[in-house]
């Protein structure tokens, strides 16, 4: 009898070494997920489509405007606008690429675990079975005969009854743990394919920029050596400034339309007379020196290194063809895909495409500063994107001057002369 007993608390203990065991592998195998995207793949399909769709329509204004003669300023607009567009549409594709690189490292190595982890999961269950058969099929019953009483014999039938259905559910989570690993091959299969696409995307639209860049760098060639073309180019500098102070113009009508309602917000808050517009705009800083950001006058970060000043700000005359014309920035000769910085921290309020500026892109600062980059490839933020001082915002472009950006700095609507806020 105390043989059957010790023999029926050994099996007892082994029973439940075993079953800790088999939860702790098993806790790991449901602790596998699979990785997680940064965004949905749709989400980012979406993104992706409406990019292609943008290159698309520009493609199709090339083909009109090439069967017309004396559009090749417009088809110059095109390309710019265009191969921003491309560098954009790789650039993400680069990414993607990365985040599937990564996923795809992630899911392998998650997978080997998984795996090994099954293989101790099946291990502790195959010891468990070929102890069970090593005692008999007669021990289960043994055991409850050898009860000293109806009670024990109920409690020893319920343990019996528990350690059967417990393995018998341990049986289920093995194969569940193979059809989960199975799905996540499924998956690993998925992103390895999605990354193969995305690795020939990448390098079509590689290809495809290229071609664009040359046909662009041909047709700024013909135009510089067109000297018809110079009165054109005049115009419209001129009419870029235009658009260019017409925006700053409607971002301070923004500005101060929301200091005026932010103002009246509180002070009805506060119980305290609401301050006319008028009022509002008067408590602006009367003096530039004495703001913060004119404090800074003569030590601000130039938007590009190594440049040099071609163009400097204010009157220029051209003896040549007898004309006067009003820079409102300075335009800075770099070589083309140099990186653009904001020269100060804020917050991107406006991306655009002005004809005569290319590709534009305008920053709010503190205290009503604003400063304009034109001239660029490409860009490195998004509407609406908070940036700090030093942060690369863009890339520069080439035009039919050649490689250069055309840098603003406005106060207001007063346009500000950039040299003099520039470190020196």
């Amino acid at each position: 009898m105390s043989i059957m007993q010790s023999q029926w608390r050994i099996s007892i203990r082994a029973a439940a070494g075993t079953i800790l065991a088999l939860c702790v592998c098993m806790a790991a195998v449901v602790a596998f997920v699979e990785p997680a995207a940064t965004q949905s793949l749709k989400s980012k399909k979406s993104e992706l489509q409406k990019l292609k769709e943008q290159i698309s329509k520009f493609e199709q204004r090339l083909k009109n405007t090439e069967t017309r003669e004396k559009n090749t300023l417009q088809q110059i607009d095109t390309y710019d606008q265009q191969t921003a567009l491309i560098r954009n549409l790789i650039e993400r594709l680069s990414r993607q690429v990365e985040e599937n690189k990564r996923d795809i490292e992630l899911a392998e190595s998650s997978l080997v675990k998984a795996e090994e982890r099954l293989r101790q999961l099946q291990g502790v269950y195959t010891r468990y079975i070929v102890s069970v058969y090593k005692r008999g099929t007669m021990h289960d019953t043994e055991l409850l005969l050898s009860s000293r009483s109806l009670n024990q014999m109920l409690i020893r039938a319920r343990y019996l009854k528990a350690i059967t259905a417990k393995h018998r559910v341990e049986a289920e989570d093995i194969r569940q743990a193979r059809r989960a690993i199975q799905r996540q091959k499924t998956i690993l299969e998925e992103q390895l394919e999605r990354q193969r696409q995305a690795l020939q995307n990448k390098s079509s639209e590689e290809e495809s920029l290229q071609r664009k860049v040359q046909k662009h760098k041909q047709l700024l060639a013909r135009v510089r050596q067109d000297k018809e073309y110079e009165q054109t180019f005049i115009r419209r500098k001129e009419a870029a400034a235009r658009k260019v102070a017409s925006i700053i113009s409607s971002l301070v009508e923004k500005s101060r339309k929301k200091i005026k309602k932010g103002s009246s917000e509180v002070a009805s808050s506060e119980g305290v007379p609401k301050k006319s517009f008028k009022d509002k705009v008067t408590d602006l800083p009367t003096s530039i020196k004495h703001t913060k950001f004119g404090k800074k006058r003569g030590s601000l970060p130039w938007p590009v290194s190594g440049g040099k000043v071609i163009t400097k700000f204010g009157e220029q005359r051209n003896a040549e063809l007898n004309t006067v014309t009003i820079n409102p920035g300075i335009d800075i000769r770099v070589k083309e895909g140099s990186s653009v910085k904001a020269i100060a921290d804020g917050r991107v309020t406006s991306v655009d495409f002005i004809p005569g500026f290319g590709n534009i892109l305008i920053i709010d600062h503190d205290e009503d500063f604003r400063s304009v980059y034109a001239h660029l490839n490409s860009f490195k933020v998004k509407i609406n994107q908070k940036v700090k001082a030093g942060q690369v915002i863009a890339k520069s472009g080439e035009t039919v001057a050649g490689p250069q950006i055309h840098f603003e700095l406005w106060h207001s609507r007063t346009k500000q002369n950039p040299l003099h806020w520039l470190a020196r």
